[in-house]
């Protein structure tokens, strides 16, 4: 219960967090654009809805439900003679078992409406305005992209809902240029309850209750309308001539609306800046010594190059990629055609996964120990496994080779249906089938035999399904076997595993009353840690230094570039694709994941910067964070160009030292896990995995680079921000990360990892203050080539020490990467050379 308690609460106030920070921005937006309407604060209180916008807003909301509902059964009409479908018409009858079943439609009308009505017409339509300064063109963008946002409900065929819902978009931007977004609202949120409690209205005389509580979510809006109306004939009845009534009728409406609002925040609010002359408007940054930098920079190569070249024997170690993708293609196509399989007009994708199965490798480390659990890894377990899939469109037949790292094959699958057409062998044919296959795919198999033969008669064919033992391989209770299918008369669908006992599993996932506690203590640590953070951007706002605009648009930039990026994702597209989809239906839903995704990078992105600029302003009120990445990234002057090159032989010397010592405390951890953890670990060969998604891994880290940085530098601003409101000093921080971490690590199963994954988080809080306090401070660079160097280094030692020769263009592609910032030095150093020569007066 106190768990449920926890969750629910933890996601209202996240709830919160979100919707007070979207909320705020769009109230930015809609004062800009639409400075004569009724500010949105004013409808909190009844005298919003008293003026004759608000009257005027509230009986138009119930006309645009009503045209929104007309549309929607005129759309479906039409739609039957195109065999259009979509579920919206199918009564939700599981609201009739809530407690109280209106409050949903409720709930689910005011999330909806409030939600995407600000982001689509308040931040979506105007912000297109602004761009293209075009309304046509900004209504149709933000109804085309808020419609296909609603296309993730089964529907037939896969752009149905999208194009009704387009049109109710480009009426419900019309409807908010000409009358403001109340009547947006208000429609949306009356279309939605009455779509939720149809089902009420279908109980009958015999729940009068039921069908009465219908009607509820729908009148609020409807009293409130002739209370309005009440309210304005009053005013309207002044004597006739009585001009000074109307004449204040008028001024109060007026003081209701966006205009005067921000009038009157800009002449009431305190500002908490200093004077402007008290700003720096150029940075100018103060290095460290050369002793460091050499010190600094010779210990970190060495450190970084000691931990690089260190290993310990793990599950899956032995795995080296020896073909490329285009060569995993090849060798598939040829394995397919030699088991006569035409596969000339199938579409292959191929993937490169990895292959150790670590919870049976735990089961044999508790049996045999490390030595004997490694050697069987190596024996049974493939490692990286190339899985190439050749598939058509609609087309139930889909093949699947699966190679192992140096090409040879480990399995054919074959995934068709049941009535598909096939040979009828008998079964010592398919016997004697299978036994040729396994010593000619898998000859390191020796002393198995055949445990079980199962027939199974389709329509048109005849399936066999084989189990073989390995005596020799049994560890504990759990025996080794592989299994075969041989559907008509080919050999497929290859797979191996030792059978745990259940037992065993059963102890790996029992959750004793100590872990409900501590992971109930642990959710409640996450609840008080939201509220701090509620609190914090609380003092935020009421200091007045956050800003939404810069935010919004830099975000708005950056959200665009998953579009761009995906592209470079081209080989990876088709890996999702499920036979029974239409080309159509996959792409569209390929198109609203990216979507999806580039609107997550959106918000992510302007809250972290909202927040971030106003905990700069409050920890450096007297520089500018535009001034600081101008000396970094374009100086003007020469004090800023001399700036610049200490900024960028500061920021790669901090850099290698926070990514030596980060290195450090993680080869630390290796070590004390290997040593000491009763739990056995695997390789990090899935890193290289990802590498087969794209044309080239470089170019989606550079494309990526920009948001990167912006997060980071967000997440230490904040992470500072906090640490100057909350922590009095270093050993108070220290005392929290302690407390943090002794009751986040509780997950552990183990008192070895408990003790391990504490040691671990008290050294990276260590690391990560002494990077940001003591080194990186506000170098934009450091904490750039930081980011360079936390995406290149893992890529590099995966390719090294498991990737070779097959990624071997992407290793050279990441060092050259790595070592971008070593010529950006040195140009500048030629650069300053020639303007320390041509105007040496100018020096300090």
């Amino acid at each position: 219960m106190l768990s449920y308690f926890g969750r629910s609460g933890a996601s209202a106030l996240g709830s919160m967090l979100f919707g007070g920070l979207l909320f705020g921005g769009a109230d930015v937006v809609y004062r800009h654009f639409y400075p004569q309407r009724v500010a949105l604060e004013n409808f909190l209180k009844p005298a919003g809805f008293f003026t004759r916008e608000g009257s005027k807003a509230l009986y138009i909301g119930y006309l645009v439900a009503l045209v929104h509902l007309g549309w929607i059964v005129l759309y479906y009409l039409l739609g039957e003679k195109f065999n259009f479908w979509c579920p919206s018409g199918i009564d939700s009858v599981e609201v009739l078992s809530a407690t109280v079943p209106f409050y949903s439609a409720v709930s689910l009308g005011l999330h909806a409406a409030s939600q995407e009505e600000t982001v689509a017409r308040i931040v979506g339509l105007s912000l297109a305005w602004k761009a293209t300064g075009r309304f046509w063109l900004a209504n149709l963008f933000q109804a085309v992209i808020w419609a296909f946002m609603h296309s993730s409900y089964p529907q037939q065929p896969c752009f149905a809902r999208g194009v009704e819902l387009t049109v109710v978009g480009l009426f419900y931007g019309f409807v908010l240029r000409r009358y403001g977004l109340l009547p947006c609202f208000i429609g949306h949120y009356l279309l939605d309850a009455f779509l939720d409690v149809k089902p009420l209205l279908s109980v009958g005389p015999g729940q009068l209750w039921l069908w009465l509580s219908s009607f509820i979510p729908l009148l609020p809006f409807l009293l409130l309308f002739f209370l309005s109306l009440f309210v304005t004939r009053l005013r309207a009845a002044a004597p006739l001539g009585d001009a000074e009534t109307l004449v204040n009728a008028a001024a109060g409406d007026a003081a209701l609306t966006n205009d005067a609002v921000s009038k009157s925040f800009g002449a009431n609010a305190v500002v908490s800046m200093p004077v402007a002359d008290s700003v720096r408007d150029v940075y100018v940054y103060k290095g460290f010594s050369s002793r460091f930098r050499l010190i600094a920079g010779i210990s970190s190569l060495v450190l970084l190059t000691i931990t690089f070249f260190i290993h310990l024997p793990t599950c899956g170690d032995n795995a080296r990629c020896q073909i490329g993708r285009e060569q995993a293609v090849a060798k598939a196509r040829l394995i397919l055609q030699k088991a006569g399989v035409n596969v000339k007009n199938h579409i292959a994708v191929p993937v490169l996964s990895a292959n150790v199965a670590m919870e049976e490798m735990q089961y044999l480390f508790e049996q045999v120990k490390r030595p004997r659990t490694l050697e069987l890894s190596r024996f049974t377990q493939p490692g990286l496994v190339w899985s190439v899939s050749f598939f058509r469109f609609m087309d139930p037949t889909e093949y699947r080779v699966e190679m192992r790292a140096d090409g040879s094959e480990y399995s054919l699958d074959l995934k068709e249906d049941d009535d598909a057409p096939g040979a009828r062998l008998s079964e010592e044919e398919a016997k004697a089938l299978a036994l040729s296959y396994i010593r000619r795919v898998h000859p390191e198999y020796k002393d198995f035999k055949l445990s079980r033969l199962s027939r199974e008669d389709e329509k048109n064919r005849r399936d066999y399904s084989l189990d073989f033992v390995v005596p020799s391989l049994k560890v504990g209770e759990a025996e080794y076997k592989f299994y075969l299918q041989v559907v008509g008369d080919l050999p497929c669908n290859f797979a191996q595993a030792w059978t745990i006992p259940d037992s065993w599993r059963y102890e790996r996932i029992k959750e004793t009353k100590q872990d409900k506690i501590f992971a109930t203590v642990r959710l409640y640590t996450k609840v008080i840690i939201v509220l701090i953070l509620l609190y914090w951007v609380f003092c935020l706002l009421r200091a007045g230094v956050i800003r939404w605009r810069l935010p919004l648009v830099v975000a708005a930039v950056l959200a665009l570039v998953p579009v761009l990026e995906q592209i470079n994702h081209w080989p990876s597209f088709m890996a999702q694709y499920e036979t029974h989809l239409t080309e159509a239906t996959y792409v569209f839903n390929r198109f609203l994941q990216l979507v999806q995704h580039s609107a997550s990078v959106f918000w992510q992105l302007f809250l972290a910067l909202a927040l971030s600029l106003g905990a700069f302003k409050l920890l450096s009120p007297r520089s500018t964070f535009s001034a600081i990445l101008t000396t970094a990234f374009r100086p003007r002057g020469l004090e800023e160009r001399l700036s610049q090159k200490e900024m960028w032989l500061d920021g790669i010397v901090v850099a290698l030292c926070g990514e030596a010592l980060s290195q450090l405390k993680e080869t630390l951890t290796y070590f004390l896990y290997y040593l000491y953890s009763p739990e056995i670990r695997g390789a990090q060969i899935d890193v290289l995995c990802s590498l087969s998604d794209y044309f080239s891994a470089v170019f989606s880290d550079v494309l990526d680079l920009p948001q990167s940085f912006l997060l980071a530098i967000a997440i230490y601003l904040i992470g500072a921000g906090m640490y100057m409101k909350f922590c009095r000093n270093f050993w108070f921080y220290m005392g929290f990360c302690l407390l943090y971490d002794l009751i986040m690590c509780s997950g552990e199963r183990h008192w070895q990892d408990y003790s391990i994954a504490l040691l671990s988080g008290l050294i990276n809080s260590v690391i990560v203050w002494f990077f940001i306090a003591k080194l990186a401070k506000l170098n934009p660079v450091a904490y750039l080539l930081k980011i360079v160097l936390d995406d290149c280094l893992p890529f590099i030692y995966a390719i090294y020490a498991y990737g070779l020769p097959a990624f071997a263009p992407d290793m050279v592609a990441f060092l050259i990467y790595l070592l971008a910032p070593l010529a950006v030095l040195l140009y500048l150093s030629l650069r300053n050379r020639s303007l320390t020569r041509e105007a040496p007066q100018q020096v300090p």
